[in-house]
């Protein structure tokens, strides 16, 4: 990416001449493309590191506090608030779980060995 800055900046003609038009809009549509590209790489890799590596709701909402502060483009900005929907949904069911083990231990409590 820094490579694809690097050639915007050093476009040593006037963006406005009409003779170099046609390299400039070559060089930005090559800018473009890589950014598209850059942009596929993070979307892939959040949905990746959301569905296979983190195990818990918790987990989860501490890696997207992580990213609020951090600007983004558009796309990863929606993906990450679509990602925070997730949560919350993988957070009820653990809820729901949790209450389903309080209800079904409540009258006889499981008791470890060697406990009075």
């Amino acid at each position: 990416m820094k490579d694809a800055v690097k050639k915007l900046e050093n476009f040593t003609y006037n963006i406005f001449d009409e003779e170099r038009k046609q390299q400039w809009l070559i060089l930005l549509q090559q800018f473009n493309t890589q950014v598209e590209q850059i942009d596929g790489q993070v979307v892939t890799l959040i949905r990746s590191t959301f569905e296979d590596n983190l195990t818990s709701s918790e987990g989860a909402f501490e890696l997207l506090a992580k990213f609020q502060d951090v600007k983004t483009r558009k796309c990863i900005k929606d993906l990450l608030q679509e990602k925070y929907d997730d949560v919350l949904v993988c957070y009820e069911k653990e809820l729901e779980q949790m209450e389903h083990l309080y209800k079904t231990g409540e009258k006889s409590p499981p008791i470890s060995k060697n406990m009075p």
